[in-house]
């Protein structure tokens, strides 16, 4: 994000659209896959239950607003407002906010209810063969069988992902946000210790992992060897061996030089008072 946003000069305020673009696959691998699950399984289960129409129409071919095809209808009904709510559910997820998928679930158990309910009315049935009973049945079987991969599998799938993919997407946006609203307090930082180097004949990837860590320096409390630590990990990953140490003595001489400012600035007026009056 903050290496778009210094390449390209895009809005500094916006993360979000990095989450649309890139998902969270950057997060957390295979949750491409954990979220496109969903959908393909919805989208199974809408075909077999579109084929459930020619077997219910035959308990009444005369009458297109029987019981049998209202049930239909009001079951693939049921079906779209899943979707829709796993896609609001997403968007939930892609704005930065944990997901409510209980709707979804809610929607998901109503609609393998009024499967239910059809598959029952069919085996009551009269007017149908014993062969149609089975392809009904057969059909019915597989779309519970999808609805149960989404009860059991898909969407406690998604609902790891977004508790494991919240925090660090908020520390993401926090340490992101956080640079580019401090930017000039932080060049100016990086500038004290890169002699013979201006920021513009940086390499990209360089001058923002040092930004990154310099904002870490200055505004959180992770500890100063874990920044240090992390950049270089993301300088081997993304950079070259010579840009690596160079940003390793950099950041090692800033972190030096606000350790000793640290140390050299007095203590606060109460604990003063209270070392002076034994």
């Amino acid at each position: 994000m903050l290496f778009a946003a210094d390449f390209l000069e895009t809005d500094r305020d916006a993360t979000v659209p990095f989450w649309s673009e890139f998902g969270f696959e950057s997060l957390a691998e295979g949750s491409a896959k954990s979220i496109s699950a969903v959908p393909e399984t919805l989208d199974r289960i809408r075909t077999s239950v579109g084929r459930l129409r020619a077997t219910l129409k035959k308990l009444d071919p005369f009458d297109r607003n029987s019981s049998y095809l209202t049930g239909h209808k009001e079951l693939l009904f049921t079906l779209d407002r899943a979707e829709e709510a796993f896609k609001g559910s997403m968007a939930d997820l892609a704005n930065g906010s944990a997901p409510d998928l209980a709707g979804l679930r809610h929607r998901l158990t109503t609609a393998r209810g009024q499967l239910a309910g059809l598959a029952a009315s069919v085996t009551s049935a009269t007017s149908l063969t014993a062969d149609e009973k089975r392809e009904f049945a057969a059909i019915a079987a597989d779309a519970e069988k999808h609805f149960e991969a989404l009860a059991t599998t898909s969407l406690s799938a998604v609902e790891k992902l977004a508790a494991e993919s919240i925090q660090p997407r908020q520390f993401a946006d926090r340490i992101v946000t956080g640079t580019l609203k401090n930017l000039e307090a932080i060049d100016k930082t990086i500038m004290s210790r890169a002699e013979h180097w201006r920021l513009e004949r940086m390499a990209v990837v360089d001058r923002n992992i040092l930004r990154l860590a310099v904002y870490e320096f200055l505004y959180e409390d992770t500890p100063h060897t874990v920044v240090i630590n992390e950049a270089l990990e993301i300088a081997r990953t993304f950079s070259s061996y010579e840009a690596t140490q160079f940003i390793n003595g950099l950041l090692d001489a800033i972190r030096l030089d606000l350790e000793s400012k640290s140390a050299k600035e007095p203590a606060p007026a109460s604990e003063s008072k209270t070392a002076s009056n034994p």
